[in-house]
């Protein structure tokens, strides 16, 4: 994941990816933990999440910025740009990082997307979420096919069939390939 070296300064600190920026609103959108499992990734089933996400975020700075009786400089980010909306999400309260890394929500589960509208003006902050409910579980450790998880909290993501499937660049080892079978991310 070569991508993550580009920018690396910028993730440092959510304020310098957006100069002006003080704060973040960070919103998560579900999309579909209850349709049935299959052989592609319930996040890929849809529009490209992306450009829905960013669309929606867009359309929520009028909003704002008629609550707020003034203009707003915004700039939303959805797992495209230097920002770590999974820990931004976490310092805004909406959930916690399970196991498998993922950030859960307690209502939600972990079936939906981050997004955050970096802003240049200051709003009240949420509690970050500290409990951890993933207790002695290891359901979702145990129900990996590449097992990418090294430990919980610790992702190989170079066994990861998202990875494998969308950001790898050639062809998946032959020890793997068998494990991952017909799942796909994309």
């Amino acid at each position: 994941m070569d991508y993550l070296a580009r920018g690396a300064e910028l993730r440092a600190d959510a304020r310098r990816p957006h100069p002006g920026a003080t704060h973040a609103i960070v919103v998560g959108m579900h999309y579909g933990g209850r349709e049935p499992s299959g052989p592609v990734a319930r996040y890929a089933r849809g529009d490209d999440y992306h450009e829905v996400m960013r669309e929606r975020l867009r359309g929520f700075v009028p909003w704002l910025e008629a609550e707020l009786g003034g203009p707003v400089d915004a700039r939303p980010y959805v797992d495209s740009g230097p920002l770590l909306e999974r820990d931004l999400a976490q310092r805004a309260g909406l959930g916690w990082f399970g196991k498998n890394t993922m950030l859960i929500n307690p209502k939600h589960g972990s079936f939906f997307f981050l997004g955050a509208l970096v802003v240049n003006v200051a709003l009240p902050v949420d509690a970050p979420f500290m409990a951890d409910h993933c207790g002695t579980c290891t359901r979702c450790l145990d129900a990996c096919p590449t097992q990418a998880f090294t430990a919980p909290r610790v992702l190989d993501a170079n066994r990861c069939i998202s990875y494998l499937t969308i950001e790898h660049r050639g062809e998946i080892a032959p020890e793997l390939a068998p494990l991952i079978g017909e799942w796909l991310s994309r």
